[in-house]
């Protein structure tokens, strides 16, 4: 079904989250054609593919049993693609490209010079008081 034209509007968005995969990943005809047609099947199907271990996993909609679950290793185009990827969900109504979040090194701290300053100004102000 994949490789037909598109009949619905559906149809086409459905193809298109399907080949954003394509930019990441070697796909094989086959799988595509099984990732669109899952997604066909039910509209609340889900496919998660994880980065870190290059897993795309067929989530069904109504299977609450992980053992019922699907799972194919890709080929990434990028081996470093988890350093910039965690995770691709892409539900009919959805698709999420979770970005890998980098801890910020950078670390700032306040030197209390506000407080210090005040305090040189009241010393200023009674000096000359006096």
């Amino acid at each position: 079904m994949f490789n037909e034209k598109p009949k619905t509007y559906q149809d086409l968005i459905r193809k298109k989250k399907c080949c954003e995969l394509t930019k990441y990943y070697n796909i094989p005809e086959e799988i595509m054609n099984k990732i669109y047609n899952f997604l066909f099947e039910d509209s609340n199907n889900m496919i998660v593919l994880t980065t870190i271990n290059n897993t795309l996993v067929f989530n069904k909609a109504n299977e609450s049993d992980t053992a019922n679950y699907e799972s194919v290793v890709l080929v990434p185009k990028n081996q470093n693609i988890h350093y910039q990827i965690d995770r691709i969900t892409i539900k009919n109504d959805k698709l999420d490209i979770i970005p890998h979040y980098n801890p910020s090194t950078y670390h700032s701290s306040s030197s209390g010079s506000s407080s210090n300053n005040n305090n040189n100004n009241n010393n200023n102000n009674n000096n000359n008081n006096n």
